[in-house]
Parts: structure tokens; C-alpha cells; sequence
């Protein structure tokens, strides 16, 4: 016989990476295709959480950016500057471009990152008073028992 013959004839050994023999999907058992189902359902919430979170953020960004352009329409009223409607469209779609760029979430983002490490010094600062405190009175604490060990040993 030749060795493609043999080879036909061996049975093809297919084990699932848990070590169950012969899976029957693409190479995983039920087991594990259930087990990833659910880490891909895990996932695609989490997915769909930050999706909203970032939604929320770009239209928090948007507002902004329909603030700003209301303001500069009353401020060019105010000061009875005459543009005309192009112009302010291209004044408004200059704004729009500078709102939607990468480089103003970028600092936004940035502006975000500070607060929070400032609010986090904060809080280290107020934990090392707390353990300065606590280590004060430890300190006096064992001086003063330093001090009564010492008058006992003279006694």
C-alpha cells in the first residue's frame, strides 16, 4: 500500500481545546461554544455601554458646539457685524470642523484625565493625613508607655 493509502485509512483524531473528542463545531464541543456565546454576549454589552457613553460624550460636545455657535451669532448682532448668510455658514461650518476635530476631543479628554488625577491627589493627600494622624498617636502612645516601662524599671 502506498502512504496515501494508509493515511485514508488512519481515523483522524479531532479533540476540543477543553479535551473533549470530536467536536461538532468547527473544532469546539457545545460546551464551549456555549461558554462562548456568553463571553460574546459579555462583551457586546459592554460594547453597547461604552457606545452610550461615548454617544453621550459626542453630543455633550455637540451642545457645546451649538452653544458657542448661538453666542457668536449674538455677539456678531451685538456688534451689528453684517455677514451674509454664506459667510456665516462657512464661519459656522469652520466651527463645526474645529468642534468635530480629533485634536478638540483629544483635550477634551485630556481636560477629563486632569480632573480626575487632580480629585484623585486629593484623596491620597487626605489618606496620608489620616495615616499621619494615626501614626502620631501611635508614636505618643508609645512613648508614653516608653516612659511608664522606664519609671517602673527605676521603681
Amino acid at each position: 500500500m502506498s502512504g496515501a493509502m494508509t493515511a485514508k485509512n488512519k481515523q483522524e483524531i479531532r479533540i476540543c481545546g477543553c479535551g473533549e473528542l470530536n467536536p461538532m463545531h468547527r473544532g469546539y464541543c457545545k460546551n464551549c461554544v456555549k461558554k462562548l456565546k456568553v463571553r460574546y454576549d459579555e462583551l457586546l454589552d459592554a460594547y453597547v455601554e461604552l457606545q452610550e457613553e461615548a454617544d453621550d460624550f459626542n453630543d455633550a460636545d455637540a451642545d457645546k458646539a451649538d452653544e458657542k455657535l448661538k453666542l457668536m451669532k449674538a455677539k456678531a448682532e451685538q456688534y451689528e457685524i453684517k455677514l451674509t448668510d454664506a459667510q456665516m455658514l462657512g464661519v459656522m461650518e469652520k466651527h463645526g470642523k474645529l468642534a468635530d476635530s480629533d485634536d478638540n476631543r483629544a483635550l477634551a479628554e485630556k481636560r477629563v484625565q486632569v480632573q480626575a488625577l487632580k480629585k484623585e491627589q486629593s484623596i491620597l493627600l487626605f489618606k496620608k493625613e489620616i495615616e499621619q494622624e494615626d501614626f502620631e498617636k501611635q508614636k505618643e502612645w508609645l512613648d508614653s508607655r516608653a516612659k511608664e516601662v522606664g519609671t517602673k524599671k527605676k521603681d
